[in-house]
């Protein structure tokens, strides 16, 4: 007993314990040494010497007092030292029993061994909280002897220590549970999000194999182009899910709420989702641009078609009377050789179309390629066709262009002509006085009149070729010939007026000669005065 004291007491309590003891063990020999003396003071009561009975006696009461002195003095030491060692016996109990108190291990394989880690530590803090009574006494029994005299010291380093473990327990288990909980939140929402991940990523794999099948069908790519952004979209929110996972492992690696093999397991599984979505990513991107890029080609493809059959219709229209006859041969000729360049160039461009229909031709249906067929054997038709027309109108144009150069050379003679002929048209309207000029006048008229008649009939011919030169040079022939009249009819007039005249004058100066021959006379003065009156006549009559 007293090795075990020594080895759980401080060395001054234990010297102060063991002297009480001792002392204990001295009052108890002296109680029964006061045992022993009053029965032989009742055994000397009977003799008959009073002087040896009152020094036996006084003896008796000296050493009784000093024994009830020793026993107050025992007794006062241990009312404190029993409650003291009786609350150390305790507080080493109690520090056992909380020592032995561990909290839940953090080492989880998944979700479940965390829901196990909160049930324990649940458990532990109820345990812990089943001593809180206990823990309660002896500290209310240690504060109230630490407040008597003759305390020993441990009392108070022992309910110190048990108080600190005691809270540092609980405050570790309140910890833990409040970590593991934490935890336990996290993990459940990443767990969550892992499965939401995984119904979503099936059900857009799903979406996605069935938009790849729908992909034969040229028709419905604007269609499935839409539905593919819209899939892509949908993989992309998809990382809003990552986002999440991604602020609860740095809380939980921030906060050490995991040891680092277990955060590890959940960054693979993070990494895993994160390299997942993003190959999904790159192969719905890759197949966005494969749709994208197959219409555009079948838009383009169309849009050429169409385009190539507006061109033929318009190059057709152009070879309509009303407006490519219309035209001037150069224009024309201009005309030709431009459709020919452009007929030339679709050519090619209608092979190259053809060439890049056969790398998209598989992802179209059997209508649907039939139609494209059709619609390309029906250009390759027109194309030729309009090749044909171009030939021949080329032809055509050529044999009018030489008529037209022979028809200019006739234009260019009947110019000469005519300017030759405008000659004839004097500023000086004067009628000649001589009968020789004006009939010499009058058949040079009439000879022009005649020719313009013929020339008329190679006017017409030009007019055929050219309907620029026609009001032109009706304007001028006509201006030309009616002119010719006026001024013939004039000089007709005036040569009938002058045959008139000449006959009138020789007939006067047949019946001048007469008289001058008849009258030989003195009355000469008389005639001459007559003659000259006569010639007076004549000059009124010219004019």
């Amino acid at each position: 007993m007293t090795g075990i004291l020594a080895r759980i007491l401080p060395i001054t309590d234990f010297y102060l314990f063991q002297s009480d003891v001792q002392q204990i063990d001295t009052i108890s020999y002296d109680v029964k040494t006061l045992s022993t003396l009053l029965d032989e003071l009742i055994e000397e009561r009977a003799t008959d010497d009073p002087s040896r009975y009152r020094q036996r006696l006084d003896v008796l009461l000296g050493r009784y007092r000093q024994l009830l002195n020793s026993i107050d003095e025992a007794s006062q030491r241990c009312t404190v030292v029993i409650p003291a060692k009786m609350i150390h016996e305790n507080s080493l109990q109690l520090n056992t029993s909380l020592e032995n108190i561990s909290n839940a291990p953090m080492n989880f394989r998944d979700l479940s061994d965390v829901r196990t880690a909160v049930q324990g530590q649940i458990r532990v803090c109820d345990v812990l909280e089943n001593f809180s009574h206990q823990i309660n006494e002896l500290v209310t029994r240690g504060n109230e002897l630490i407040r008597q005299p003759m305390v020993p010291k441990y009392v108070q380093h022992d309910i110190q220590n048990i108080q600190k473990l005691y809270n540092e327990k609980i405050r570790s288990a309140q910890d833990h549970l409040e970590k593991f909980k934490h935890l336990l939140e996290l993990w459940e929402r990443f767990d969550a999000n892992k499965r939401r991940y995984q119904q979503q990523t099936e059900r857009l794999n799903n979406e996605f194999g069935q938009l790849k099948s729908n992909q034969k069908s040229i028709i419905s790519f604007q269609h499935e182009i839409d539905n593919c952004k819209h899939l892509r979209a949908s993989y992309t929110d998809l990382k809003l899910i990552l986002d999440e996972n991604t602020q609860y492992l740095q809380t939980i690696s921030s906060n050490n709420l995991l040891p680092y093999e277990n955060l590890q397991k959940l960054k693979i599984d993070y990494d895993n989702m994160v390299e997942d979505l993003t190959e999904k990513l790159r192969i719905i991107d890759e197949f966005l641009q494969d749709l994208i890029h197959d219409n555009n080609k079948w838009t383009h493809f169309n849009d050429e078609l169409k385009r190539l059959e507006t061109l033929f219709r318009e190059i057709g229209s152009m070879f309509d009377a009303k407006m490519f006859g219309e035209r001037a041969l150069e224009e024309k000729q201009q005309i030709l050789e431009t459709f020919n360049r452009e007929v030339q160039s679709e050519d090619t461009h209608l092979n190259t179309l053809r060439t890049k229909y056969k790398t998209f031709s598989s992802n179209l249906t059997d209508q649907e390629r039939q139609q494209a067929e059709i619609m390309i054997n029906k250009m390759q038709v027109e194309l030729e066709q309009l090749q044909e027309q171009i030939e021949k109108r080329h032809e055509r144009l050529n044999s009018l262009i030489h008529q037209r150069q022979e028809l200019d050379q006739t234009y260019d003679r009947f110019i000469i002509w005519f300017e030759d002929k405008q000659r004839l048209i004097s500023p000086d309207q004067t009628i000649p006085l001589k009968t020789m000029e004006i009939e010499r006048l009058l058949k040079k008229y009439s000879d022009v009149l005649n020719e313009i008649k013929v020339q008329r009939s190679t006017l017409n011919n030009i007019i055929k070729l050219n309907e620029n030169v026609k009001q032109k040079l009706i304007r001028r022939i006509n201006n030309l010939e009616e002119i010719l009249n006026d001024r013939y009819r004039q000089l007709n007039l005036a040569n009938e007026q002058r045959y008139e005249f000449d006959r009138i004058m020789t007939k006067l100066n047949e019946w001048v000669k007469s008289i001058e021959q008849q009258i030989k006379d003195p009355f000469t003065n008389d005639l001459q005065q007559t003659t000259n009156v006569l010639k007076e006549k004549s000059k009124n009559i010219q004019v």
